[in-house]
């Protein structure tokens, strides 16, 4: 039997309960999970991870909404130099959950005001299994995608255009831990850049 990967940054949440209120979770990385991120993502340092995360159901109960937004400090390494470079990010994003056994199509979601919210027009939501969603290893896999692709420590100038973006393995290192409770992989294996795609839709 496989065993499913556990994340650097795991807070699993149980949404049995959740309903159209939104319930709201303030996570921070301890010294070990910043040194193992830092590991995964292959950077000098990070330090100070902190999310502030929003869950409710959409769609007259039929996805789950997470709505986040996360502030952390790191150290690259300088493309050029391999000098370190500090960089402080501050990102947002949304993403939507629907279970992966439902094939009943909604009708979309209308705001107090009357007005149809977008991300119930395109819905581009993940497959949920499970009653759990690991809000903790959302943060991380947006943070992956929020790093500067080519750092650049002062004073170094140049043309970068023929440098390689960094591929799956240079951002996230080996992917691990589930975004949901029981085993799924489905948001973990695709291609970040696919994802940061999907998440900019969402939001």
């Amino acid at each position: 039997m496989t065993e499913v990967p556990i994340s650097e940054f795991s807070r699993i949440v149980s949404i049995a309960r959740l309903g159209g209120e939104e319930e709201t979770h303030e996570i921070t990385a301890t010294a070990e999970e910043c040194l193992a991120l830092s590991r995964r993502f292959d950077l000098q340092d990070l330090s100070g991870l902190t999310a502030r995360v929003g869950l409710k159901r959409i769609k007259h109960g039929a996805q789950i909404r997470l709505v986040t937004g996360f502030d952390v400090d790191v150290v690259q390494n300088c493309v050029v130099s391999l000098e370190p470079v500090p960089a402080h990010i501050t990102e947002d994003f949304i993403i939507l959950f629907e279970p992966a056994d439902s094939e009943a199509e909604q009708a979309p979601e209308e705001s107090d005001g009357g007005e149809i919210l977008i991300e119930d027009v395109e819905n581009d939501a993940e497959p949920l299994f499970g009653e759990e969603i690991d809000i903790g290893e959302c943060v991380a896999q947006y943070l992956s995608l929020s790093l500067p692709p080519y750092p650049r420590a002062p004073g170094i100038g140049g043309d970068l255009a023929h440098l390689e973006p960094l591929g799956d393995s240079d951002v996230t290192g080996d992917v691990t831990g589930d975004i949901t409770g029981d085993i799924t992989g489905d948001i973990t294996e695709k291609n970040p850049f696919a994802v940061l795609k999907a998440l900019k839709k969402g939001s």
